[in-house]
C-alpha cells in the first residue's frame, strides 16, 4: 500500500496507524467533535461561520437541538417555496415577453398580407 493510501485510510476512517501496520489494537482512534468538524469543513467547504454554527448546534442539549433542527427545516421549506414562486414568476414574465414578440410579428405579417391583398385587388403590383 502506498504511503498516500495509508494516510487516507487512517485519516478518513479514523483507523489507528499501528493497527494498520501491525494489527495492534485499538483498530480505531477515538475522534473528537473537533476532528469531525474539521473533516466536515474540509469535505463540504464550510466557512468559519458555518463551522461555528454546526458546532454550536451539536453542543446543545438534545431537546434544544431538536427545536433548532425543527425550526431550520421549516425555514428551508419556506425558502424553497419562495424560490419556486420567484422562478415561476420569472417564467411567466418570460412567456409574456415571448407572446408579445410573437403578437407583434403576427400583426406585422397581417399588415403585409393586407397590403399585398389590396395591391392585387386594385391591379397594383
Amino acid at each position: 500500500m502506498s504511503p498516500r493510501t495509508f494516510e487516507l485510510i487512517c485519516h478518513n476512517f479514523n483507523v489507528n496507524p499501528k493497527w494498520l501496520e501491525s494489527g495492534e489494537y485499538p483498530m480505531f482512534v477515538p475522534s473528537s467533535d473537533k476532528d469531525f468538524l474539521d473533516r466536515l469543513t474540509e469535505e463540504k467547504g464550510l466557512n468559519d461561520m458555518e463551522k461555528a454554527l454546526i458546532g454550536s448546534i451539536i453542543d446543545l442539549p438534545r431537546p434544544a437541538r431538536e427545536a433548532v433542527i425543527d425550526w431550520a427545516f421549516k425555514l428551508i421549506i419556506a425558502v424553497e417555496a419562495q424560490t419556486t414562486e420567484e422562478e415561476r414568476e420569472a417564467q411567466i414574465r418570460e412567456l409574456e415577453r415571448s407572446i408579445s414578440e410573437q403578437q407583434a410579428k403576427l400583426e406585422k405579417l397581417k399588415g403585409e398580407t393586407s397590403s399585398y391583398v389590396e395591391d392585387t385587388s386594385t391591379g397594383v403590383g
